[in-house]
């Protein structure tokens, strides 16, 4: 299938002006081209004034909001309570020095907006998130105590200020909170459900009574979460207290199919193993240490994974080669403080400093053979990787603890789980994003956008995050109107990697890795992670960045609310171009306004057509700034353009706004 991406700016074409003293071009008043019609890539429907289930009094709250911190607040809404599942764009100053008790202090204060006027006393502190971008402080919604199951309001606050919330609350729940049958009933029922055959290990949470709104019935459930080996997974089951059936049973285990990029590390390439060192090391003489517990699997007991450690030294030496089963565990040794060490020194990030067990050589308890895949289990917070039956046999794989790569995306999705909880429903926009970001986190490592080259044993590996796959058109697998996550994460993935092309791997991680801290609980989707980079960049970079992030999503069909559009126009630019006699220079003056009442980012591309170099760099406009440059290409090579600073050139810019307010002219003047 052949995926063509569209040009960013197509219908605006470069002009290059011929050399005439005194020629003026003036742009004032210009106007953006924009498309017709609605734009596929908005995910969640923005509700207009009286559609929808939306009540009169959010829709006061709402315009009292924007009248008091601005009219480029922005806001998402639920299709079903009619309330806001997003705010950006605006800053509330924090009254109270307690973080937690600001955000439940700004939930309340806006309680009519956000509650549809109920009291905040419905919500209770779930998790306070600490990052490089600010505070980020979680409630979730409970009803006469019991928790309302997935329902968390999320206030992110940067500096002094709240900047951002998301999430969900369903108002004016009615339901009768006695349950009919019992905890032991309910997982009687989860034992049927399986049936007999199934191997269940032990409850590892509940039974929980809480509060099930989503779907046209509000049902008061027993929540279980629970792992099984045949068949395979990390149960989170909801039993209706009162009926005793089953509503729900998600799998949370987060699979990659072991496909992994060739590196050093990895014997697809390298065949000649190289030595590293292993960090952290406890004074056992196994591979345990710090931060990872590596061993072949054996059994779980009282919710402990159990290892068998077959790799030991007495000088802490292992030097088991490729052909020996013991080079899984140091392999994955390795990798493992390799990819911690690198999500800590480049982020700061702790929530990953405990021992988490690894097991290599896991089973497939339904064949008896070798397990062809490899996943985090979320339950018991470890994870594992099959020994593979081998990439020439049919749906078989190469040994994924060989492989750098998947040991990378797997550490990842355990990463990912102390930050947020990226979907439960298998398949959906939330969970392909997941699937995404452990894909980018591996390859940004490894510097290199394939994935599964070895563990699949084919050269170009098995999906790369250098696709042209675009949102709607490409969610589905081929042939099929089905999401399936990991190729539907190519979307997402492909949108990551086209940053840190053109922002840089040291800029894009962490713009990239700082967003997973402003994703809704749960119920992500694209618009989400597009809002969520430009909230990442906004405190990291003062927005600097904020063209580039929404034209890179905007090529992939992502769109957002919250994000501004573009506004560009090409100017032609031109220094002593021959033909001018007596001494004379021509140069090209610029002018540029902001006649709005927020600052501006302006993006500059330039383009050669005499002379040489290019590039694109950015600038920042005031509100109501005026700004005269008199020599366009001195002002260029200034912001950090690539021209040369001798010889006559010419050429032309494309200059893109993040506001409708700004305007540029240029004229072409004499200088003698």
């Amino acid at each position: 299938m052949k995926h063509d991406r569209p040009e960013i700016g197509k219908g605006f074409g470069r002009l290059i002006l011929c050399a005439v003293a005194g020629l003026a071009l003036s742009l004032n008043g210009f106007e953006a081209q924009t498309a017709k019609g609605p734009r596929p890539g908005v995910f969640k429907q923005s509700l207009a004034a009286g559609s929808g289930p939306m009540k009169q009094s959010v829709k006061s709250a709402w315009s009292a909001f924007r009248a008091e911190h601005g009219e480029e607040t922005t806001a998402m809404w639920s299709e079903t309570t009619g309330l806001p599942t997003s705010l950006s764009n605006f800053a509330v100053a924090i009254r109270a020095g307690d973080r937690r008790q600001a955000a439940k202090n700004f939930i309340d204060d806006h309680r009519s907006l956000l509650l549809q006027g109920e009291a905040a006393d419905n919500l209770e502190l779930w998790n306070t998130r600490q990052s490089a971008a600010g505070t980020h402080v979680d409630f979730r919604q409970t009803y006469q105590g019991i928790p309302v199951h997935r329902t968390v309001l999320s206030v992110h606050m940067a500096a002094d200020a709240v900047t951002m919330l998301n999430g969900s609350y369903f108002p004016n729940l009615e339901i009768d909170t006695l349950p009919k049958f019992s905890a032991e009933s309910a997982l009687a029922a989860i034992q049927d459900d399986f049936g007999a055959g199934a191997l269940l290990g032990e409850v590892a949470h509940g039974p929980e009574l809480v509060l099930y709104p989503h779907g046209e019935v509000r049902q008061l459930c027993w929540l279980v979460r629970i792992s099984s080996w045949s068949p395979l997974g990390a149960w989170e089951i909801l039993v209706n207290a009162q009926t005793n059936q089953v509503v729900q049973k998600s799998n949370l285990i987060k699979f990659a199919e072991g496909r992994a990029v060739v590196f050093p590390e990895n014997p697809f390439t390298t065949p000649e193993a190289t030595v590293g060192k292993l960090n952290y090391l406890d004074e056992s003489g196994f591979l345990r240490g710090s931060f990872a517990r590596v061993g072949r699997f054996v059994s779980l007991t009282g919710g402990r994974v159990e290892l068998q450690h077959d790799a030991a030294s007495t000088n802490l030496d292992f030097f088991f080669f490729p052909d020996d089963p013991r080079f899984a565990e140091q392999n994955v040794y390795y990798h493992i403080n390799r990819i911690h060490d690198y999500f800590k020194d480049r982020f700061g990030f702790t929530g990953r400093d405990g021992q988490i067990p690894v097991a290599v050589h896991f089973p497939d308890e339904e064949t008896g053979g070798p397990l062809d895949n490899a996943f985090f289990e979320p339950v018991y917070q470890a994870l594992a990787f099959g020994a593979g039956s081998g990439a020439e046999n049919p749906g078989g794989i190469n040994n994924p603890a060989y492989d750098a790569d998947v040991i990378y995306h797997e550490y990842t999705h355990a990463v990912v789980d102390r930050i947020v909880q990226l979907g439960i429903e298998k398949h959906d926009l939330a969970r392909a994003m997941g699937e995404a970001f452990a894909d980018y986190f591996a390859c940004t490592v490894l510097d290199d956008p394939e994935v599964g080259e070895w563990a699949f044993g084919t050269p170009n590996g098995d999906r790369s995050l250098l696709n042209l796959n675009r949102y709607p058109n490409d969610q589905f697998l081929p042939g099929t109107n089905k999401r399936e996550e990991h190729y539907t994460g190519w979307i997402w993935g492909g949108a990551l990697w086209d940053l840190r092309t053109a922002l840089g791997a040291e800029v894009a991680d962490q713009i990239i890795f700082q967003s997973l801290y402003f994703l809704p609980q749960y119920t992500a989707d694209f618009g989400n992670g597009l809002q969520a980079l430009i909230a990442a960049d906004n405190v990291l970079f003062h927005g600097v960045h904020r063209l580039t992030i929404t034209r890179k999503l905007n090529a992939r069909g992502i769109f957002a609310v919250g994000a501004a559009p573009i506004h560009e126009v090409t100017l032609p630019v031109l220094l002593a171009p021959s033909g001018i006699t007596g001494g004379s220079v021509l140069v090209t003056e610029m002018s540029l306004s902001n006649r709005g009442s927020e600052s501006a980012i302006v993006e500059f591309t330039y383009t050669s057509a005499l002379g040489s170099g290019g590039g694109t760099a950015t600038d920042r406009l005031d509100a109501g700034a005026q700004r005269k440059i008199p020599n366009a290409i001195a002002y260029l090579r200034e912001i950090g353009i690539d021209i040369p600073d001798s010889g006559s050139v010419a050429g032309t810019v494309l200059v893109r706004f993040s506001s409708p307010d700004c305007q540029v002219t240029a004229q072409n003047v004499v200088r003698r």
